[in-house]
């Protein structure tokens, strides 16, 4: 994770820009923060009723990685939106709101 005035920005292990994810059924998603100016606070589902995850959306693992493991929908297409809460060192908090697609049927453009 990085930071671009108040905007979150994702990106996956190549560099690309990963605020909408495409994943399938049982995959793990890791978020590592590399940014020094920024907090993860905490990652959780959007809609209480929609989580997507086997558990709580994402656990911290350590204080700058969270993981989360997606449940299996037998290759249904499914989608996750999940906030990101997070702030600068120096205390402002914000919320970042990407998606996960799970078993896509249609890539992300």
């Amino acid at each position: 994770a990085c930071h671009r005035g108040k905007k979150l920005c994702l990106e996956d292990e190549s560099g690309k820009d990963a605020s909408s994810l495409d994943a399938n059924d049982d995959d793990v998603i890791v978020w590592d923060n590399r940014d020094a100016d920024i907090v993860i606070l905490k990652i959780k589902q959007k809609f209480l009723r929609k989580n997507r995850f086997l558990k709580r959306p994402a656990f911290q693992s350590t204080p700058d990685r969270f993981e989360g493991q997606l449940q299996n929908y037998n290759g249904k297409d499914r989608s996750q939106h999940y906030f990101i809460t997070w702030k600068y060192k120096n205390g402002k908090k914000h919320k970042y709101d990407p998606l996960i697609r799970i078993n896509p049927t249609q890539p992300i453009e």
